[in-house]
């Protein structure tokens, strides 16, 4: 295995130059791992820093739970349960939930940006699926998630609240709280259409539902360059449905997500802990996950071209990419 070689200094009030200059500066045994871990001197500005620095799981007193929590979040496992499981304290499971979240989240913007071509992400169902937090009827969620057709590839996704399904509370003058299905698929879309732009030569298409918001806001962020067809949501939903990936793409959240099961006292407590959890089911669907049970050696991100070989679920969550 080639040694590691850092490509720039990880102190954040380093101003070296293009050219990254440093030397090696001894080792040390890490406690919790007995694993000797490199340390390097920056030539710029003298600070020392070592491989356990640009590694996912620096300054973690329990490095070797990560791949089991990485695994109950893609289980429908809840914190607690893992909290039981693993005998942790839920709040260092709530802490490694944030931080593969923000992790997976870079990871797949990085690995689109980097992707040679998305000449396979050209058909694309659209749907929303509906959740809430703390209160079923007062604090409903809604989530737009974007789904290549024929690979399976989840390309984006987005959370936004809506509007109370109950009746508006004697007294007051309007609900405070408002729907915002439109902004966020819209952010979706615009997303979207700023990944390859330069390279479409297809211009894209969408199968969606027939719900009346979608033309508009199609059109709005592709500027007339997409095709667009909707669908009868009571189709029944075979794999003849142009809806089947996202419908499909529903399922394996619902299974997969512990607080995206129905009926269940597992549900989010706060909007932004669901978008979390969802990267991190997001990048092991596209990257680890095999894309069916006949195709073992083919991912959804292979299929698509996204990237050249399924990776093991360490490796997802191996490389540093929240440095904040």
């Amino acid at each position: 295995m080639a040694r590691f070689a850092p490509d720039r200094c990880p102190h954040p009030d380093c101003k070296h130059s293009n050219s990254f200059g440093y030397q090696r500066h001894g080792s040390y045994w890490r406690a919790c791992d007995g694993r000797e871990v490199q340390r390097f001197r920056c030539l710029s500005c003298l600070h020392t820093f070592s491989v356990q620095t640009f590694r996912f799981d620096f300054r973690h007193r329990k490095p070797h739970i990560n791949h089991l929590l990485l695994d109950a979040f893609v289980s429908k496992n809840t914190q607690r349960q893992a909290s039981r499981t693993y005998q942790l304290n839920r709040k260092t499971i709530a802490h490694r939930l944030e931080l593969m979240g923000r992790h997976c989240e870079l990871y797949h913007r990085r690995a689109l940006d980097a992707a040679p071509s998305l000449a396979f992400l050209g058909s694309f169902a659209l749907d929303e699926l509906e959740t809430f937090e703390k209160d079923r009827v007062n604090m409903p969620l809604t989530m737009p998630v974007l789904v290549s057709r024929h690979t399976l590839f989840i390309l984006d996704f987005e959370v936004g609240t809506l509007a109370p399904r109950g009746r508006k509370p004697a007294g007051l003058a309007r609900h405070k709280r408002r729907s915002q299905s439109s902004e966020a698929v819209f952010a979706v879309l615009q997303r979207a259409a700023q990944l390859g732009a330069p390279n479409r030569a297809v211009p894209p298409f969408f199968a969606t539902d027939k719900k009346p918001t979608y033309p508009g806001l199609i059109q709005r962020a592709f500027g007339g360059r997409a095709s667009h067809i909707q669908i009868d949501a009571k189709l029944p939903r075979s794999s003849q449905n142009p809806l089947f990936a996202v419908n499909l793409t529903f399922a394996m959240l619902r299974d997969g997500i512990s607080r995206l099961v129905r009926r269940n006292w597992a549900h989010s407590k706060l909007a932004a802990k669901l978008v979390r959890h969802a990267w991190i089911w997001v990048a092991w669907r596209n990257y680890v996950r095999r894309r069916t049970v006949k195709t073992p050696d083919e991912t959804a991100a292979t299929t698509a071209m996204i990237a050249m070989r399924p990776i093991r679920p360490m490796e997802l969550i191996r490389e540093r990419l929240v440095w904040d």
